[in-house]
């Protein structure tokens, strides 16, 4: 894999890494 593919791939599972825990912090606020 190049350098460059392997830190795209890194960014787009960050992203949706940071996206879902939000979402999870978001609603857990509404539940509680």
């Amino acid at each position: 894999m190049k350098k460059e593919e392997k830190r795209k791939t890194m960014t787009k599972i960050y992203i949706n890494f940071i996206g879902s825990s939000f979402l999870e912090i978001k609603n857990g606020r509404m539940k509680a």
